[in-house]
Protein backbone atom coordinates (compact mmCIF):
# COMPACT_ATOMS: atom_id res chain seq x y z
CA UNK A 1 0.00 0.00 0.00
CA UNK A 2 1.10 3.11 -1.29
CA UNK A 3 1.72 6.36 1.91
CA UNK A 4 -0.25 9.62 1.44
CA UNK A 5 2.61 11.66 0.36
CA UNK A 6 3.87 9.24 -2.22
CA UNK A 7 0.55 9.36 -3.95
CA UNK A 8 -0.03 12.58 -3.80
CA UNK A 9 3.14 13.56 -5.28
CA UNK A 10 2.27 10.79 -7.94
CA UNK A 11 -0.89 12.91 -8.78
CA UNK A 12 1.08 16.21 -8.90
CA UNK A 13 3.92 14.46 -11.51
CA UNK A 14 1.16 13.02 -13.29
CA UNK A 15 -0.95 16.31 -13.34
CA UNK A 16 1.87 18.68 -14.55
CA UNK A 17 3.13 15.99 -16.91
CA UNK A 18 -0.15 16.46 -18.69
CA UNK A 19 -0.09 20.14 -18.23
CA UNK A 20 3.06 20.14 -20.30
CA UNK A 21 2.10 17.81 -22.71
CA UNK A 22 -0.76 19.70 -23.60
CA UNK A 23 1.39 22.70 -23.40
CA UNK A 24 3.41 21.00 -26.48
CA UNK A 25 0.63 19.87 -28.66
CA UNK A 26 -0.73 23.44 -28.82
CA UNK A 27 2.75 24.64 -29.83
CA UNK A 28 3.36 21.73 -32.16
CA UNK A 29 -0.42 22.63 -33.69
CA UNK A 30 0.14 26.61 -33.36
CA UNK A 31 3.83 26.82 -35.24
CA UNK A 32 2.76 25.22 -38.26
CA UNK A 33 -0.32 27.92 -38.55
CA UNK A 34 1.94 30.94 -37.98
CA UNK A 35 3.92 29.50 -40.99
CA UNK A 36 0.75 28.75 -43.09
CA UNK A 37 -0.24 32.74 -42.19
CA UNK A 38 3.68 33.99 -42.75
CA UNK A 39 3.62 32.17 -46.61
CA UNK A 40 0.38 34.20 -47.15
CA UNK A 41 2.07 37.20 -46.22
CA UNK A 42 2.14 38.96 -49.80
CA UNK A 43 -0.62 37.37 -50.79
CA UNK A 44 -4.07 38.93 -50.85
CA UNK A 45 -5.50 36.16 -49.05
CA UNK A 46 -3.61 36.61 -46.10
CA UNK A 47 -6.16 38.42 -43.85
CA UNK A 48 -8.96 35.86 -44.98
CA UNK A 49 -6.48 32.54 -44.16
CA UNK A 50 -5.78 34.33 -40.95
CA UNK A 51 -8.82 34.76 -39.77
CA UNK A 52 -9.78 31.05 -41.25
CA UNK A 53 -7.31 30.01 -38.91
CA UNK A 54 -8.29 31.28 -35.73
CA UNK A 55 -11.91 30.48 -36.41
CA UNK A 56 -11.01 26.80 -36.94
CA UNK A 57 -8.96 26.83 -33.60
CA UNK A 58 -12.27 28.41 -32.02
CA UNK A 59 -14.18 25.49 -33.80
CA UNK A 60 -11.70 23.29 -32.22
CA UNK A 61 -11.99 24.62 -28.87
CA UNK A 62 -15.83 24.64 -29.00
CA UNK A 63 -16.06 21.35 -29.36
CA UNK A 64 -13.31 20.26 -27.20
CA UNK A 65 -15.17 21.93 -24.57
CA UNK A 66 -18.75 20.21 -25.72
CA UNK A 67 -16.93 16.73 -25.64
CA UNK A 68 -15.27 17.21 -22.39
CA UNK A 69 -18.55 19.01 -21.00
CA UNK A 70 -20.36 15.57 -21.81
CA UNK A 71 -19.08 12.10 -20.80
CA UNK A 72 -19.59 8.92 -23.39
CA UNK A 73 -23.10 8.30 -23.47
CA UNK A 74 -24.58 11.27 -21.89
CA UNK A 75 -26.95 13.84 -23.09
CA UNK A 76 -26.54 16.01 -20.23
CA UNK A 77 -23.66 17.52 -18.25
CA UNK A 78 -22.44 15.61 -15.03
CA UNK A 79 -24.71 16.51 -11.92
CA UNK A 80 -23.40 17.36 -8.63
CA UNK A 81 -23.98 14.10 -7.14
CA UNK A 82 -22.00 12.53 -9.43
CA UNK A 83 -19.18 15.58 -8.94
CA UNK A 84 -19.63 15.18 -5.28
CA UNK A 85 -19.12 11.15 -5.45
CA UNK A 86 -15.76 11.74 -7.57
CA UNK A 87 -14.62 14.16 -5.00
CA UNK A 88 -15.39 11.93 -2.51
CA UNK A 89 -13.15 8.52 -4.37
CA UNK A 90 -10.64 11.51 -4.36
CA UNK A 91 -9.90 12.26 -1.92
CA UNK A 92 -10.58 8.38 -0.19
CA UNK A 93 -7.69 7.33 -2.70
CA UNK A 94 -5.80 10.67 -0.89
CA UNK A 95 -6.30 9.15 2.23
Amino acid sequence: MRRTGSARADLVREVIALVALAEAGLFALAFPCIVIIVTALRTPYCLHLAWALAAAWLLVCVVSFVFIGFPAGALCPPTQDQIRDDLRSVREALK
